[in-house]
């Protein structure tokens, strides 16, 4: 009983930890304040994070502030 309880319990954590989340976000544009929102799915809030930053340059440009909400 024991052993079925462990592998259910290790079974569940696995699961869980695998699951990947939703991040909003948010890009204000740096010339006339338009706020754009979308949606990323991540496993993690810094890899979410990187995945926003990116929109913030063009050709080298900063053309917003991007940030998670």
């Amino acid at each position: 009983m024991k052993s079925i309880l462990s592998l259910l319990v290790m079974f569940t954590i696995i699961t869980l930890s695998s699951c990947t989340k939703e991040y909003t976000c948010e890009c204000v544009t740096v010339i006339g304040g338009l706020t754009t929102e979308s949606i990323i799915e991540s496993k993690t809030k810094a890899d979410a994070r990187a995945i926003c930053e990116e929109n913030e340059e063009l050709l080298g440009i900063t053309i917003a502030e991007c940030e998670i909400i």
